[in-house]
C-alpha cells in the first residue's frame, strides 16, 4: 500500500544469505521438538516490536545447521496474533507461551 505523508519511515537492512533449510516437516517436527523456553522469550521480543511472522513453518524455517531462520521480512512492523504460535508447539511449550504472552514477556 502507499505511504502517508506523514508516515515516519524508519531505514530497514536486509541481510540475505544463503541457508540450509530442511523440509517443511522437518521445520514443524523441529518447532514441536526442539523449541526451548530461551527460544521462545527471543521469538517473543522479535514478535512484540512488530517485527518477524507466525507462519512458522513458511518464514521461520529449521536449518540443518540446528537454527531457525527467518526470511520473507519485507512488512516491516505490524500486530501479531500471538495464538497462532500455539499450533506450532509442544504442550510444555504451549503453557510457556500462554505464560509468556500473559506476562508480556516479563517470566
Amino acid at each position: 500500500s502507499p505511504l502517508k505523508p506523514d508516515e515516519n519511515l524508519q531505514p530497514i537492512l536486509l541481510v540475505a544469505r544463503k541457508a540450509p533449510l530442511v523440509s517443511q516437516r522437518e521445520t514443524m517436527t523441529a518447532w514441536k521438538k526442539e523449541i526451548t523456553r530461551d527460544h521462545l522469550d527471543e521469538f517473543y521480543c522479535i514478535l512484540s516490536h512488530g517485527y518477524g511472522s507466525t507462519a512458522l513453518e513458511i518464514n521461520v524455517p529449521y536449518t540443518s545447521k540446528d537454527r531457525f531462520f527467518f526470511i520473507d521480512t519485507e512488512i516491516s512492523k505490524r500486530e501479531h496474533n500471538y495464538e497462532k504460535v500455539k499450533r506450532y508447539l509442544s504442550p510444555k511449550m504451549q503453557s510457556y507461551w500462554d505464560k509468556l504472552v500473559r506476562k508480556g514477556g516479563n517470566l
